[in-house]
């Protein structure tokens, strides 16, 4: 059984690996069942894509069912549209957020032993050790992520999002936001420095694990079940007990705020097609039990 800081570990990785960009459903990678929703009500028809970050070239082409949902849907809603980005405010975000000022580094806040660790962890993702002491521990825990992501073949360049993102500029179609990059870097900076320090040192120590946890994430989604993505997301489990708040901000107070949102899609004429992080879908205070106990009905495609 993983340990509880494995769990806790892990659930994190989900839930920074569902902002943005998506992972979409594959044909040829053995799914059983697209990570597919479809909500209706007597206006309206939503579609929602459970995603994850990264992507890889052999997941295309993608499934029919997921292509046919996108081919019938006018608007199209991402978490955050990297087309309505301004880069020169982002940046500067960033550096207000993820960067310590002059005269600090995350040195600081790690004894010899932890940053020995770091140090180990960043020569194997080739980052240089100079720029990542000047990252807070959200945004280097973050980096090192990706960067072990990208070790492994996967790249936001072939990311879902992106993917529909294109199309649907390339098609005239609507493109709308659940959140805004600015949300997103706020929220995920927003956590004491004692909680920051915990998730990193966490991540130092399994990252040896990334990719068996992937693996186990990716088997659950590429199945369509939901039950076991919660489990290995550790929603309710002791995971959530030890840090409520990780969930809380990172999960169920974004799963509110965009069901909200697609409540109102729901009221439009217009059919909207959703990708939205697959952790977002599951669960008791998921998006999908929400629309179900606001009344909507909705199904697994």
């Amino acid at each position: 059984m993983r340990s509880l800081r494995e769990r806790v570990r892990f659930a994190l990785a989900v839930a920074i690996l569902t902002l943005g960009a998506a992972l979409g459903a594959v044909a040829g990678e053995n799914e059983s069942r697209p990570f597919l929703w479809k909500a209706t009500s007597e206006k309206n028809t939503v579609y929602l894509l459970g995603s994850i970050h990264l992507g890889k070239p052999s997941f295309y082409p993608l499934s029919e069912p997921v292509e046919s949902a996108f081919k019938e849907c006018p608007v199209l809603v991402v978490e955050a549209d990297p087309n309505q980005m301004d880069l020169v405010e982002t940046a500067l975000l960033i550096t207000e957020k993820g960067m310590y000022p002059q005269g600090k580094t995350v040195f600081d806040a790690l004894n010899r032993e932890e940053r020995a660790r770091l140090e180990k962890v960043a020569q194997e993702m080739d980052l240089p050790l100079g720029h990542a002491a000047q990252m807070r521990p959200w945004f280097l825990m973050q980096t090192l992520e990706v960067a072990k992501a990208q070790q492994l073949g996967y790249s936001a360049m072939f990311g879902v999002d992106l993917h529909f993102v294109k199309q649907a500029s390339n098609q005239g179609k609507v493109v709308k936001e659940l959140e805004s990059m600015r949300e997103q870097i706020e929220m995920l900076s927003s956590f004491s420095p004692e909680l920051e320090r915990s998730f990193l040192l966490q991540a130092l120590d399994e990252m040896q694990n990334f990719e068996a946890h992937l693996n186990e994430l990716l088997a659950a989604w590429r199945a369509g079940d939901a039950e076991k993505m919660a489990e290995v997301g550790g929603l309710g489990g002791e995971a959530e007990e030890e840090y409520p708040e990780l969930f809380e901000k990172l999960v169920y107070e974004r799963n509110d705020r965009m069901t909200d949102k697609i409540v109102g899609y729901l009221d439009l004429d217009t059919p909207h097609f959703v990708v939205v992080g697959s952790l977002h879908l599951v669960g008791d205070k998921g998006i999908v039990a929400q629309l179900r106990d606001r009344g909507f009905k909705v199904k697994q495609e």
